[in-house]
C-alpha cells in the first residue's frame, strides 16, 4: 500500500490520537486554508481506503507494542505483591547485603539508605556500624492499581447485583423453618 509522504505522516498522526484536522495541519501546508477547508480535506483524506487502512495498521502496531509493555508491568506488579519481607532477612535478624539478594528481592526495594554510625569525638571517634534504612514498594498502592486494571472496582457507589444474591433465599427459608 503506497502512500505519499504527506499521507503517511497524516496517518501516523491520526493513529497516535490527533484529530483529523490537527493531523492534516501537521502533514500539509495549511497557512492559507480556513478551518472549514482543513476539516473537509482531512475528512476526505480519511475516506481514502489506503489512508484508513494505514491508520488501522499503525493503531494495531501501537496496541501490540503497548500490550507487551503492559504485560511486563503487570508481571512486575505481581512480583511486588508476592514479595515477603522475610526473604531479605538473615536468620540472625539482620538484612541481607545487596550482593546476597536476588534480582526479584532487590526489585521490591523502593529506596535504600546507609548511614555510618560513630561513637566518640575527635581522635577517639570510632565507627561502630551502619544504620540501614529500607523503604519497600507500597503493596497497598500496587494492589489498588491491580484491582482497577482487572475491573475489581465498580463505581464509587457499590452496585449490588440482586440476581447474584438469589442463593440466599434458600438459606433464609432454611432458617425460618
Amino acid at each position: 500500500m503506497e502512500l505519499t509522504h504527506k499521507q503517511e505522516l497524516f496517518a501516523q498522526e491520526v493513529a497516535e490520537g490527533k484529530t483529523y484536522a490537527d493531523a492534516y495541519r501537521k502533514a500539509y501546508s495549511c497557512a492559507k486554508m480556513s478551518n472549514n477547508s482543513i476539516w473537509v480535506n482531512s475528512s476526505k483524506l480519511m475516506e481514502n481506503t489506503k489512508v484508513a487502512l494505514r491508520v488501522k495498521e499503525i493503531q494495531e502496531e501501537i496496541r501490540d507494542r503497548n500490550k507487551v509493555i503492559l504485560d511486563e508491568v503487570l508481571r512486575e506488579m505481581a512480583r511486588w505483591l508476592r514479595f515477603n519481607l522475610k526473604s531479605i532477612m538473615k536468620e540472625d535478624g539482620t538484612m541481607k547485603n545487596f550482593e546476597e539478594m536476588t534480582e526479584e528481592e532487590a526489585a521490591c526495594i523502593a529506596s535504600f539508605e546507609v548511614v555510618e554510625l560513630f561513637e566518640g569525638k575527635g581522635k577517639d571517634r570510632e565507627k561502630i556500624g551502619y544504620l540501614k534504612k529500607v523503604k519497600l514498594i507500597d503493596k497497598r498502592a500496587i494492589s489498588d492499581q491491580f484491582m482497577k486494571h482487572f475491573g475489581a472496582y465498580q463505581d464509587a457507589k457499590m452496585k449490588v447485583q440482586f440476581e447474584d444474591l438469589s442463593h440466599l433465599e434458600d438459606l433464609l427459608n432454611g432458617i425460618k423453618e
